[in-house]
């Protein structure tokens, strides 16, 4: 199960650089906030979350409904006395993770034979690092994949 999981978080982050352009790979995923952003505030991460055996099964197989969180960060100037940019980055970061969603979907993240349904679970509300000035957008897809045993 570990070798399909790390297939999968593979596949999601080939699918995430090829959508979205500019970006690269947090260093620290389960702590979003260790990581530096300095003039690089583009930036994601995929880990892994619950994984459950729905109730439907085929013999000497697996099927599992796993959770993986993207999590997309994009940076902000405050320029003006308001939080303009810091709302035009939380948008930015929707439309991102919007043409994510679609990818994954349309491509089964590119493993049709081990994926079998994605879902977007749902998308979490915005969180904003202010020393930073860096805005986090966190998403849940449910991959249900199945293996031999």
């Amino acid at each position: 199960m570990s070798n399909l999981s790390a297939q999968i978080r593979s596949a999601f982050d080939s699918t995430i650089e090829s959508t979205v352009t500019g970006i690269a790979k947090m260093k620290w995923i389960n702590d979003v906030a260790k990581n530096e952003f300095r003039g690089k505030d583009n930036k994601y991460g995929v880990r892994s979350l619950d994984a459950t055996a729905p109730d439907e099964s085929i013999i000497r197989t697996l099927t599992l409904d796993h959770d993986y969180e993207v999590i997309l960060t994009q940076g902000y100037k405050n320029i003006a006395p308001n939080d303009l940019n810091q709302m035009a980055s939380v948008d930015t970061l929707h439309d991102r993770m919007d043409d994510i969603a679609k990818a994954v979907e349309n491509t089964k993240l590119g493993l049709p034979s081990i994926v079998l349904l994605t879902t977007l679970a749902g998308i979490g509300e915005p969180e904003i690092l202010e020393d930073e000035k860096v805005t986090i957008l966190r998403a849940t897809f449910t991959i249900k994949y199945r293996s031999n045993l």
